[in-house]
């Protein structure tokens, strides 16, 4: 009996030590966080402080446009700091490159954490936050809670909302945003839809710009098609289909493996030998996805045509791949507004889009005047072949909206668009 008791006392003892010890680290990192807040905006007056969310910082879409307005605003003076989602993905790279004047900062899904670190950020003097993705509807209360003024871009259409079971978080930022930005009229419109309230008096549409400018007289179409031939063994002849982006079921990659399927048997009925290779930039966002799609590129006998490029960093690499191209393929079954599609259509490169597909069939449309069919194989295949015949009629409306690209999309104009809605 005796012993039982000493047993449970020592237990209850060692416990208790054990949670003083906690408690005591618990107050020792609240104290070096505030210590590295304070420190990060020290002197620095309160007008030119900024907090970012980031719902992830790696190489996508969402995040590769955070990470150039970041650049912006330190390029302009501000000092930022940026909290990301718990347990996300975080490009050390990427964070590199945001220079000092950046601080991040994790949110642990801890209440009293996450309002630890909020509340230490406003005590500092930050005033105004810039929410990305519907993801950050996840904290834009609590963000609310400490005072801050929030301007939330929305890069997300209904399906993806959906998928990511976001609704509830779309809901939120309705709610508790001050300005909300979307790329497109089509994706205000789907965002209201869910949160079943009407926002006209928080909604702003604005497109964003080309970060990745390329000034054209640096481009060779003989070095670019060299490059390819060298690095992927694609023959200079060759008619390469370019498609960017996350290699995941939203981006419609797997389509294009019955496209080539298709551009082939073309091949071969008109007695043409052209070659047509498929080159794709970006990473595996989804790897179970990727490893069924290098299964059927194997079991459909397109291994040789078919080459995976990863992300592509250097920008003067990207431009010169993309140069390469014949086609720019965007396959996407839903892509509010890419990036990508601008970078095309700057350098006049012709888009092949699906119908109602987004942001991207927008500047399809207006750069040419094509579409395919929602998700049909063979109308999309015949509009490549339309596209890589290129007319000179279709030569000269690609390069009149290519400067009309580079002209209406110039991402420092975005990027001040942005500011005047935190200042």
């Amino acid at each position: 009996m005796i012993k039982s008791i000493f047993k449970r006392f020592i237990k209850h003892y060692y416990a208790k030590i054990k949670t003083e010890e906690e408690l005591f680290r618990y107050q020792e990192e609240k104290a070096r966080l505030m210590e590295t807040v304070r420190n990060h905006f020290c002197a620095f007056p309160d007008n030119k402080k900024l907090l970012f969310f980031a719902h992830e910082i790696r190489p996508l879409g969402a995040s590769i446009l955070l990470n150039n307005l970041a650049s912006y605003f330190v390029n302009n003076g501000y000092k930022i700091v940026v909290i990301t989602n718990p347990g996300c993905e975080i490009d050390m790279d990427l964070v590199s490159s945001l220079t000092s004047e950046v601080l991040v900062l994790n949110l642990r899904d801890d209440k009293d954490w996450d309002q630890f670190i909020l509340s230490e950020i406003a005590a500092n003097g930050v005033k105004k936050c810039l929410a990305n993705t519907v993801i950050s509807g996840r904290y834009i209360r609590m963000i609310k809670d400490q005072g801050f003024y929030v301007v939330t871009l929305i890069h997300e259409m209904a399906a993806s909302i959906r998928i990511l079971k976001a609704e509830k978080l779309v809901k939120d930022i309705g709610e508790y945003a001050d300005k909300i930005v979307f790329p497109t009229d089509k994706a205000k419109e789907q965002f209201e839809e869910i949160a079943s309230v009407s926002l006209k008096d928080k909604c702003i549409i604005l497109t964003q710009g080309i970060y990745n400018r390329v000034e054209a007289q640096t481009l060779s179409r003989k070095r670019a098609k060299r490059f390819l031939n060298e690095s992927f063994g694609i023959p200079e002849n060759s008619k390469v289909l370019i498609g960017i982006g996350s290699i995941n079921f939203g981006k419609g990659v797997d389509l294009l493996i019955p496209v080539l399927l298709e551009l082939q048997k073309h091949n071969v009925t008109y007695s043409d030998n052209t070659e047509y290779h498929v080159i794709w930039l970006g990473n595996a966002d989804d790897t179970a996805f990727y490893e069924w799609l290098s299964v059927e590129i194997h079991n459909s006998g397109i291994e040789n045509y078919w080459h995976w490029a990863g992300f592509v960093k250097d920008k003067a690499l990207y431009y010169d791949i993309m140069y390469a191209a014949d086609v720019f393929v965007l396959p996407s079954r839903e892509d509010t507004y890419p990036s990508v599609a601008l970078d095309a259509a700057s350098i006049a490169l012709p888009i092949a889009a699906f119908k109602n597909s987004g942001g991207g069939a927008c500047v399809a449309a207006e750069q040419h005047g094509f579409l395919a069919k929602s998700a049909d194989i063979v109308d999309y295949s015949l509009l490549i072949e339309k596209l890589i015949s290129c007319n000179d009629k279709l030569k000269l409306k690609c390069n009149e909206y290519a400067a009309k690209t580079l002209a209406d999309h110039d991402f420092t104009a975005y990027c001040k668009e942005i500011e005047s809605f935190l200042i």
